[in-house]
């Protein structure tokens, strides 16, 4: 491929991603600087955003993040690995956290690792193109990078262990792709303990690549890194996760009985069939998740069968280890958006391995059909602050509330519990360091006399504000849709 054509293929690479973001808000009908986090469509988006807020104030929340007054056994933090958190709050101690520095983080995350993919693997001219039109295709890739939420980062951590480990699989590969593999194996299992599958490729490829003489060493390595990441993750989710009411990163009860595990992957499979139904009838992005995720396993497979290919034939069962582990470790519903990160990397990878190129095209426009005309706007919908009038309000009422909500030194004098009702983007506006705890208002009813938070954060005139008010408790402050009262 002679340079000229090298530097089409890199700057249509790196150019994928903000296309991608321009396409989608062009499509909603959205200019780029409306959009803010501050109006969030996603209630856990909060969640995440004040977590890394407080780590990057304090060093970490100094109130109890969690769920029904739920907390970790150690530190503050929420119902996910704070693994997740630690990449958004290194950016953010460097150059400040506000309400666009994940995004601006996500895309650029996005932009240097479409290059390193350009410049390592060496797509030619038209394997890009495809290439950036199947990350286009996917909706969720692009809809992602406006988001506190980590799939961005996961995703283009899923692309580097790829990129790493195809370049370890030639002959002539380097150590240094093995360390890579290696490292990233390792972070990813910390995220997302499923991941762990990843260290047994890196096994079937060291067994495929292997001479006649057995480096049992290398083996044993290999193992250990596995098994050191698979029990990291199970210590970070059992240690420093809050308890979570819909099943965090691991519930993992079937694991311990055959019967149980058997129910959980027929009622999951059921509910996921059910996704898919509603997703070719336009009316579901879990659907359109599992389609995609399947569809990609099942040409991985057929691939690998054709060509005699072990490596595909073991990447195809990774795939599907991973799908049945969604049903055992999550459950159909929360553990659709998981998948996402494999099916981007499937995507990217595959122009580069498919021969025939009505194939590619077809993915590409099935694809593009399912998620972009899909009707469940949840999941594709940005949020709009129109002149910043939003995110104003909510740094003008968190400095307010600063004054009003001191840092103490007990956790539970930074924490507010915040009912089901309240619109979860007033939370942005609580100071820096609080922590926030999802609470149904039953819960708050039911368990009045003994709740440890300080504050609760209302809906104005709702229900569980008139029970507040029955129980003489301090009006502290008020905003937008929300009120916030003191306990004691």
């Amino acid at each position: 491929m002679s340079d000229k054509k090298k530097i089409w293929v890199f700057l249509i690479a790196v150019m994928t991603p903000i296309v991608g973001c321009l396409l989608l808000l062009l499509s909603q009908g959205i200019a780029p600087w409306d959009f803010s986090l501050a109006t969030t469509n996603w209630n856990d988006e909060p969640m995440y955003y004040k977590q890394i807020e407080g780590m990057v104030h304090f060093g970490t929340p100094q109130g109890f993040f969690g769920y029904n007054e739920s907390h970790s056994v150690y530190g503050n933090f929420g119902g996910w690995t704070p693994a997740n958190l630690i990449p958004y709050y290194l950016v953010g101690k460097v150059f400040g956290w506000h309400f666009g520095t994940p995004v601006i983080f996500n895309l650029c995350l996005w932009i240097l690792v479409f290059g390193f993919f350009a410049i390592v693997l060496k797509p030619t001219l038209n394997q890009q193109i495809i290439i950036s039109l199947s990350f286009i295709a996917y909706l969720s890739a692009s809809r992602y990078i406006f988001s506190t939420t980590p799939e961005a980062f996961i995703s283009v951590s899923v692309v580097l262990f790829a990129i790493s480990f195809i370049k370890f699989f030639e002959k002539d590969s380097k150590l240094v792709w093995l360390v890579i593999c290696d490292i990233m194996m390792i972070w990813l299992t910390l995220l997302r303990g499923f991941y762990g599958i990843f260290g047994v490729l890196i096994l079937v490829a060291m067994f495929i690549k292997a001479d006649k003489k057995f480096e049992w060493q290398k083996w044993l390595i290999q193992i250990i890194l596995m098994f050191v990441a698979l029990i990291g993750f199970i210590l970070l989710a059992k240690y420093l996760e809050a308890p979570y009411m819909a099943g965090g990163d691991i519930s993992g009860e079937a694991l311990f009985s055959i019967k149980s595990l058997i129910k959980s992957g027929i009622l999951g499979v059921i509910e996921a069939l059910k996704y898919m139904v509603e997703a070719v009838k336009l009316q579901s992005m879990r659907g359109c998740w599992y389609i995609g995720y399947i569809a990609i396993m099942v040409w991985t497979l057929v691939k690998g069968i054709r060509n005699k290919n072990a490596m595909f034939i073991s990447v195809a069962a990774a795939l599907l280890i991973v799908l049945a582990s969604m049903f055992v470790l999550y459950n159909a519903k929360e553990g659709s958006r998981q998948l996402m990160s494999l099916t981007i990397t499937a995507l990217m990878l595959m122009p580069l391995y498919e021969d025939k190129k009505p194939v590619c095209i077809s993915f590409v426009i099935v694809i593009a059909l399912l998620f972009w005309l899909d009707g469940e706007s949840f999941f594709k919908q940005l949020s709009i602050d129109a002149n910043g009038e939003r995110e104003t309000l909510y740094l003008t009422a968190q400095k307010e509330l600063s004054e009003l909500m001191p840092i103490a030194e007990d956790e539970w004098d930074n924490t507010v519990i915040y009912s089901r009702t309240v619109n979860h983007q007033d939370m942005m506006a609580l100071p820096a360091g609080m922590g926030i705890n999802f609470c149904l208002n039953e819960y708050i009813k039911d368990n009045f006399d003994e709740l440890s938070s300080k504050y609760v954060a209302v809906r104005v005139d709702d229900d569980i504000e008139r029970f507040l008010q029955e129980q003489s408790c301090e009006k502290i402050y008020s905003f937008n849709d929300t009120v916030v009262y003191k306990l004691r």
